[in-house]
């Protein structure tokens, strides 16, 4: 079995907790990007006209899009 010294064990930690934010990560995007994708159909199924839809797809990308830091930055 494969010991870790002392000295490493620092590292081993750090390791581990990139590790762990990763996979964090990696299922708040895909709860996200899944809620985004079911939007327009939840709607839809709610009896909301296309119209309603589109707006309310719209103002979201328009909000996500504003609250990106790059658009600051070059308003700023």
């Amino acid at each position: 079995m494969h010991s870790i010294s002392p000295k490493d064990l620092p590292r081993a930690a750090a390791w581990k907790f990139i590790i762990l934010v990763g996979v964090v990560s990696l299922f708040s995007d895909l709860t996200y990007e899944g809620a985004r994708s079911i939007t327009g159909p939840f709607l839809g199924s709610l009896k909301a006209s296309a119209t309603i839809i589109g707006i309310v797809a719209g103002l979201g990308e328009f909000i996500g899009v504003l609250s990106c830091r790059k658009i600051w930055s070059i308003l700023g």
